[in-house]
């Protein structure tokens, strides 16, 4: 008795890989699932512990800025942060407001952010110059009024005196 032994035929679409390419194909998906391990851990947020619970709680960095004798048309950057130091998301309620104590010309505030999460942090930022005709001292409170039930508002007072 003669045993032929069988030839299997594979389809053309198919393409077998070769025993020494398996290597390198099991090395790249290694990779790829490293990679992707990594970006979902690259963007969960640093674990955050709050110093209020229940509620949201308004923080404010610097409460007083004092530039002294300021000469005319020398620009000044004013920034502080506001940050949420509760457990609820805070909300900064519209654009800070200035209220003028002393002297003219508010300038207009920016800020980055108005919804925060518990931890997360917003710059209140402007920028302002006085020239000639605008000189002596000026007094500014800019508002940050808040969702915090606590703590509303707010306020980091600005001062200058501008000369020539």
């Amino acid at each position: 008795m003669t045993t032929k032994s069988k030839e299997l035929s594979v389809p053309a679409h198919v393409h077998k890989v070769s025993p020494s390419r398996l290597p390198i194909l099991l090395a790249l998906g290694a990779l790829l699932l490293v990679g992707v391990i990594f970006l979902i851990v690259s963007n969960q947020r640093p674990s955050y512990t709050p110093e209020i619970t229940g509620r949201p709680a308004v923080q404010v960095s610097d409460t007083r800025f004092d530039y002294g004798d300021v000469h005319y048309n020398n620009p000044i950057t004013t920034e502080f942060r506001v940050k949420n130091i509760g457990d609820q998301t805070l909300i900064i309620l519209g654009d800070p407001q200035i209220e003028i104590l002393d002297g003219c010309c508010p300038p207009r505030v920016n800020t980055t952010n108005r919804r925060l999460a518990p931890g997360d942090e917003a710059t209140v930022s402007f920028t302002f110059s006085m020239h000639a005709g605008m000189d002596g001292p000026h007094h500014f409170r800019v508002h940050v009024r808040t969702n915090d039930e606590v703590n509303p508002d707010q306020y980091v007072e600005v001062f200058s005196n501008w000369i020539p």
